[in-house]
C-alpha cells in the first residue's frame, strides 16, 4: 500500500490529509506521532476533491495532540517553513525552506489549485498530506504536490493555504472552532 502523511487537527482523532493518498484505498491505517508502535484504522469522514483534502477519523484510548492552525493570509515571500512528512516511509522527516511564492495557480490532472503557496522545503513521495508550518509552529499549508518531469523534488514544491482547508474542517468536525 502506499504512504503518506497527514495533520491531527483535533484531539478526538480527526485527521487532515490530502485525497489523492486515500482515493481507491480500501483500508487506511493511521500511526500517530509518538505511537510508532500503534496502528488505528481510519474511517473517512469527507473528501473535497476540488481541494484535494480528505477529513479521517480514528478511535484512540491514547490521547492525541492536535495541531496548531495558523492564518495562512499572514505569510509572506521568504518566510521560513519547515515540512513535515513520511517521505519514501522516512516517518517524521523535518525540511526547512523558504516561500518562494504565496499566490501560485497550479494545474494537476484538469483540476485547478488557486494561490497554493510555492516553496523550496523538499517533500517527496509520502509527503503529501504532511504540514507545511511557519516558525511559530502553526501549520499555514497542506504538502501537496511537487513540481518535476521526474516524480522525484528538485527545489519546487506546493501546499494548499490551510485557510482553504478551514471551512471544510469547521463542517465536517463538531464543535470544530476553525
Amino acid at each position: 500500500g502506499g504512504i503518506g502523511s497527514g495533520v491531527i487537527v483535533d484531539s478526538r482523532g480527526y485527521i487532515l490529509t490530502c485525497y489523492h493518498m486515500i482515493t481507491n484505498a480500501s483500508n487506511i491505517y493511521v500511526i500517530p506521532f509518538g505511537y510508532e508502535e500503534k496502528k488505528f484504522k481510519a474511517t473517512i469522514l469527507t473528501v473535497d476533491k476540488s481541494l484535494n483534502l480528505a477529513i479521517l477519523r480514528i478511535q484512540s484510548p491514547y490521547p492525541l495532540k492536535e495541531v496548531s492552525l495558523g492564518d495562512s493570509l499572514l505569510m509572506e515571500i521568504a518566510d521560513m517553513v519547515l515540512a513535515i512528512g513520511n517521505p519514501f516511509g522516512l516517518e517524521q522527516s523535518v525540511t526547512h525552506g523558504i516561500i518562494s511564492d504565496n499566490k501560485r495557480d497550479l494545474m494537476i490532472k484538469g483540476i485547478v489549485y488557486k494561490d497554493m503557496i510555492q516553496t523550496d522545503a523538499p517533500i517527496n513521495r509520502g509527503s503529501s498530506g504532511g504540514p507545511l508550518v511557519n516558525m511559530n509552529g502553526e501549520v499555514i499549508g497542506i504538502n501537496m504536490a511537487i513540481y518535476s518531469s521526474t516524480g522525484v523534488y528538485n527545489g519546487i514544491s506546493f501546499a494548499l493555504p490551510i485557510n482553504q482547508a478551514k471551512p471544510l474542517l469547521a463542517r465536517t468536525i463538531p464543535t470544530g472552532e476553525f
